[in-house]
């Protein structure tokens, strides 16, 4: 970092390098800087701008004044008031003015009284400028996390309401006065340092309960200001034991560590521009996640979602860091922290899952292996003793939300398909996971002709006798279907309940008691896996359970929704 002299009317020249920067949050500060300086010149706002001297993949040179920083901050913090019309007073605090407004219910009119209060809502210039729009669902989400997470705190908010008010900021002149300390201190071996608020560094206290002061250099904090332009926002959905949808829980940030400025560069700008707008209730529809780390991962995808830029992923950013915070009271809790690093082959696997996995629950289970580099079906047990047999075996009272079932059996089906392709392949050449899909499929058929068998004994019906509509979907009579998912939610309480010895016993004896028509070398495969491996076949079983307990039928029900 340079410094020409002190006066108003000199200059002072950052030079930041990748390399010396200690977190991914500075990193991004100081892309979201640039950006941010790129953006003002863009717009051709009318003040002085500060000038990027320099820009290299490592590397960015800026030069400003003090009229500059000042140009910076107060577009940086800028707001306005709106007023919000609320039918109760906030505590201590008076309203703006009082309306009586007439409100109209089931035929009948009455007066209500209105408490008009100002609201300070943050511009967003920047952010703005990069999506290309003046105002949309995702800048709303933008504040609605300010105000929930980063300024969770009324006090925390004073420049943002200072900016409202049409005023300057005073912190550009306290970084100002800052810097120039800096540099002499520089010049002695030593750095000038200040304190770090949580307002601008995820997870800092500017002091602890410990009254320890959490501390950084002048010229490093600086950068944390503008971290924010290259952070998308996430809203992890999580569903309950006894919830019939997915409720949302607080915000994830998406924090990219950059390794490459220009290229990076180019990446975020794309990914701002082609955002999609489209809303699910208050919130875009692809800021919903169901899993704290595909927030990492969406982010990743986004970025590297052409085949060209998916070369180029590694080389613009080593990882994606995401913090899952939520609003509870007074304070925000820290819910979720990783570190995400790209991966081609992690990627390309996270696009089938986005392509063929509508429901939330197993997508958290495929999404939580793949990190893992776990085989897709590993844990599932968790989940079958954490919420209730309707979540996985298809009944009317199933939640109305993607059916796991409908989710499960397209895996089974694309697995099957993959290794049909491959069926002509040497052993030698297989990999373990073939064989552990190999075995998959066979219990898949294995529980398929189990069902179907004992559906046929209380009906008197065969799946295959029912006519297709115009479709292609039989149209099952109702006693079918529900004779069909008496027989697997029985079966599936029957597996959930046993382990180990007790489960082989209820497999051999209830489910390979009815006919099957599979190849000796199958029957002995799987026979060998439930003596050396019961806990995998218990795993498979129950989830070819859940999969042929659903059956496509013309009407819409559970799995047939993509919510």
């Amino acid at each position: 970092m340079k410094t020409k002299a002190k006066k108003k009317s000199d200059a002072i020249v950052l030079e930041y390098s990748l390399l010396d920067l200690p977190t991914a949050q500075h990193k991004a500060g100081l892309m979201g800087m640039v950006l941010h300086v790129e953006s003002l010149r863009k717009r051709k706002v009318a003040k002085p701008i500060p000038e990027l001297v320099e820009l290299t993949p490592r590397t960015a040179v800026i030069k400003f004044t003090l009229p500059q920083i000042q140009t910076l901050f107060d577009d940086l913090y800028d707001a306005s008031w709106v007023e919000d019309e609320r039918q109760t007073k906030y505590q201590n605090k008076p309203p703006k003015r009082v309306k009586t407004v007439i409100v109209t219910e089931n035929g009948k009119t009455r007066r209500e009284k209105r408490f008009v209060y100002d609201r300070c809502v943050p511009s967003g210039h920047a952010l703005r400028f990069f999506q290309a729009r003046s105002d949309g669902p995702w800048i709303k989400l933008w504040r609605d996390m300010l105000w929930n997470v980063l300024r969770a705190q009324p006090k925390t908010r004073g420049d943002y309401e200072s900016r409202a008010d049409r005023k300057s900021l005073a912190l550009p002149k306290e970084f100002w006065k800052k810097l120039a300390r800096a540099e002499q201190k520089r010049s002695k071996g030593s750095f000038e340092v200040a304190p770090v608020a949580g307002s601008v560094f995820v997870g800092a206290q500017a002091d602890n309960a410990e009254r320890v002061p959490f501390l950084g250099r002048v010229e490093h904090n600086l950068l944390l200001h503008f971290w924010q332009w290259v952070t998308p926002i996430y809203v992890p959905r999580v569903v309950g034991a006894n919830d019939d949808k997915p409720k949302n829980l607080g915000h994830l940030l998406a924090i990219p560590e950059v390794s490459d400025l220009e290229l990076f560069g180019v990446l975020i700008r794309d990914f701002w521009r082609s955002l999609d707008h489209r809303v699910a209730g208050y919130v875009p529809a692809q800021a919903l996640i169901d899993i704290p780390e595909e927030g990492a991962l969406d982010f990743l995808y986004q970025l590297a979602r052409h085949e060209l830029q998916q070369q180029e992923i590694s080389a613009a950013v080593h990882a994606i860091e995401f913090y899952h915070l939520e609003r509870q009271g007074n304070n925000v809790r820290m819910l979720a922290a990783q570190r995400i690093a790209p991966d081609p082959r992690m990627l390309s696997e996270y696009q089938r899952i986005r392509k063929h996995v509508r429901g939330p629950l197993f997508k958290s289970l495929r999404i939580r292996n793949l990190l893992a580099g776990r085989y897709w079906h590993e844990g599932a047990e968790s989940l079958f003793s954490g919420y209730p047999w309707k979540h996985f075996v298809h009944t009317t009272e199933s939640p109305r939300f993607g059916f796991f079932g409908a989710d499960t059996r397209t895996h089974f089906k694309g697995l099957i398909t993959e290794l049909e392709k491959n069926e002509e392949l040497p052993m030698t050449e297989q990999t373990a996971e073939t064989r552990d899909d190999a075995l998959a499929r066979r219990i898949y058929r294995v529980i398929g002709a189990f069902v179907r068998h004992r559906t046929r004994d209380k009906t008197g019906k065969d799946d295959s006798a029912f006519p297709k509509n115009d479709k292609g979907y039989p149209d099952y009579s109702r006693d079918y279907l529900e004779a069909r998912e008496k027989v697997a939610k029985d079966a599936f309480l029957s597996m959930r309940a046993r382990r180990d010895a007790d489960f082989i016993e209820y497999f051999t004896g209830a489910i390979c008691a009815v006919p099957h028509f599979l190849p000796e070398e199958d029957y002995l495969a799987v026979s060998q896996a439930l003596v050396e491996e019961p806990g995998k076949v218990k795993n498979l079983a129950m989830l070819a359970l859940s999969a042929h307990s659903w059956m496509p039928t013309p009407k819409a029900g559970p799995g047939n929704e993509n919510t």
